[in-house]
C-alpha cells in the first residue's frame, strides 16, 4: 500500500486552482527547424495560469508531427481585452505535452506549454486578465458564445 502524503495533495490542489478557463484566440509560431513549411498556426488557449497554458491548434493536414515539436520552443501572440484597454502579449514557452485528437473531418493538436521568460509587464497583464471579476468573465463568455454561433 502506498503512503499518503498530504503535502503532495495540497500541491496538486493548489495547481488546479490556479488554472483559469479563458478561451482566447492566438497566433503561434513554432521555433523548431523540423517544420519546413508552415510554422505559424491559429488556435485558442483552453486554460491559462501564470506558469503554463493549454493550447488547441487545428491541423487538418497533419503538418505538425508531435514527435518533432515536443520539448521545443513556441511563441504565442495573443490579445487580452481588459477594462483599461486592449493589450497584445507575446508569450514564449516550452511544449511539455502534446496529443492529437481526430474527429471525422477535423484534427486538433492539444499542447501543454510551460511559460518562460515573462517580463514584468506581461506578468501584470496576465494577472489582471486571470483575476477579472465574475461580470467581466461572463461578458467574455457571452462574446465567445456569439462568435461560435456565427462560425
Amino acid at each position: 500500500m502506498a503512503n499518503f502524503n498530504p503535502r503532495e495533495k495540497e500541491t496538486v490542489e493548489k495547481c488546479v486552482q490556479q488554472l483559469h478557463i479563458m478561451p482566447t484566440f492566438v497566433n503561434c509560431t513554432f521555433l523548431v527547424d523540423a517544420l519546413k513549411q508552415n510554422r505559424t498556426y491559429k488556435g485558442f488557449i483552453e486554460d491559462l495560469s501564470l506558469n503554463e497554458l493549454s493550447l488547441e491548434l487545428r491541423d487538418n493536414y497533419f503538418t505538425i508531427q508531435e514527435a518533432e515539436v515536443i520539448y521545443s520552443t513556441i511563441e504565442i501572440t495573443t490579445v487580452f481585452h481588459l477594462p483599461d484597454g486592449i493589450h497584445e502579449v507575446l508569450l514564449t514557452g516550452i511544449i511539455t505535452w502534446c496529443k492529437r485528437i481526430r474527429n471525422k473531418d477535423k484534427s486538433h493538436l492539444h499542447l501543454r506549454i510551460r511559460l518562460v521568460e515573462l517580463n514584468e509587464k506581461t506578468r501584470e497583464v496576465l494577472k489582471d486578465y486571470l483575476y477579472l471579476g465574475i461580470g467581466d468573465k461572463n461578458l467574455i463568455w457571452n462574446l465567445w458564445d456569439n462568435l461560435l454561433m456565427r462560425a
